[in-house]
């Protein structure tokens, strides 16, 4: 299921560090939500 391949939620403010998080594939960051 997609739910179980969400790593991270995250507000929308932080974007630019998920984006780096997810690059980097830091921490297991494999799907992350960005939330307004």
């Amino acid at each position: 299921t997609p739910e179980r391949t969400i790593t991270h939620h995250m507000p929308l403010s932080d974007g630019a560090e998920a984006y780096r998080m997810f690059d980097a594939r830091e921490n297991g960051a494999m799907k992350m939500i960005l939330t307004p």
